[in-house]
């Protein structure tokens, strides 16, 4: 027997509830701690993170952001707002510890190629910032980063030291890339804007 969508979010509220005040926890103490912070560069271009809220849009304008993908599954952006700042945005949903597809993460790489390659100042977020949009990043460095995998894992952990990919996550980067060079894309190429040095900016 199925759930009505009303009892299912009545059963889901205690859940949401708890979940979202261990994310606003979590993201009060990382703003106390400047090696910990919220969001990181981890490149001049590529800003990899937790949630967002609201009162987050106005400050990734100021910050030159033109896209925004948001890997999680459980948590929903302020879409409207975004647009509104002439935000492109795209979802790629991902439980939490988990990997997306290769489909989605294939499109998750043309979606940050495309901005990156014009220019363009991308965010990517999950609920924490340190598992699945740093999965997505380091598919990206890995195919168009001119990185190899071990050594993005090196320069994402350099830069966001709170980074900790699950098993799950990490051998899905290693597929993803075997994926990659079997569709004849060959090794990764070297993109600036990503293997330059960032300066070091950060968002709390």
């Amino acid at each position: 027997m199925r759930l009505r969508p009303a009892l299912v979010l009545l059963l889901l509220a205690p859940y949401a509830v708890f979940f979202y005040a261990f994310l606003a926890v979590r993201r009060a103490v990382a703003s106390l701690r400047s090696q910990h912070p919220w969001r990181t560069w981890v490149s001049p271009d590529l800003l990899v993170g937790g949630f967002l809220l609201p009162g987050d849009v106005a400050e990734l304008r100021r910050l030159g952001i033109r896209a925004v993908i948001n890997v999680s599954r459980e948590l929903y952006d302020p879409v409207l707002t975004l647009r509104a700042a002439g935000v492109e945005y795209m979802r790629i949903p991902c439980w939490d510890m988990r990997a997306p597809t290769i489909e989605e993460a294939a499109r998750g790489v043309a979606f940050l190629e495309r901005h990156l390659g014009a220019g363009h100042r991308v965010h990517i977020h999950c609920a924490s910032g340190v598992g699945r949009s740093v999965t997505l990043a380091l598919c990206y460095l890995a195919t168009r980063g001119g990185l190899e995998v071990d050594e993005a894992i090196a320069l994402l952990k350099q830069r966001r030291p709170r980074v900790a990919l699950s098993p799950a996550q990490t051998a899905f980067v290693e597929r993803y890339v075997a994926w990659h060079r079997a569709q004849g894309e060959g090794p990764a190429r070297a993109a600036r804007a990503v293997i330059s040095p960032c300066a070091g900016e950060t968002s709390g």
